[in-house]
């Protein structure tokens, strides 16, 4: 009962555009955070987070893990530009779930079905989707492994 409550609650929350600012900040932190930890680099979330705000990341003895972040947010940053508006918002879905439907990709975008199913023939042809199953009643997509890395550290750091 609580959780419906609280779900109502927020469904019902205005969202702002200062808002939808801090939450592409804080995912875009986390992303590169758990990207870059997964290759290795040392630093905390917190210590990420001085290095890509501040553009400085005097952090001593930590230079090349700094050096890292920079470049793995200057990476990240300049590829989310690659993206129509559309595909950005198709990145949060696949924050959510990692296998989507033409149909909740539809919902998600206010797009119709018939429009969704082909925008997903055009972003496979393009690199950015994967038909993950190719049966006509069932198909469905994930994100192809340059998009998948990305949304994935994100989807970590919510963990």
């Amino acid at each position: 009962m609580r959780i419906e409550a609280a779900k109502v609650a927020v469904e019902n929350a205005p969202v702002t555009p200062s808002l939808l600012a801090s939450l592409r900040q804080s995912a875009r932190l986390r992303a590169t955070h758990y990207s870059t930890q997964i290759e290795g680099n040392r630093l905390t979330a917190a210590e990420v987070a001085e290095v890509v705000l501040d553009g400085q990341g005097g952090l001593r003895g930590r230079e090349r893990d700094a050096s890292e972040v920079r470049n793995y947010n200057r990476d990240y940053a300049y590829e989310m530009r690659e993206l129509d508006p559309q595909q950005r918002r198709a990145l949060e879905l696949f924050g959510e779930s990692r296998v989507v439907t033409s149909v909740r990709l539809a919902e998600s975008l206010r797009l119709s079905v018939r429009q969704a199913r082909e925008r997903c023939r055009r972003w496979v042809g393009e690199g950015f989707l994967v038909v993950e199953n190719p049966s006509n009643r069932a198909r469905s997509y994930c994100l192809a492994e340059k998009w998948e890395t990305i949304v994935t550290g994100a989807r970590h750091g919510r963990g």
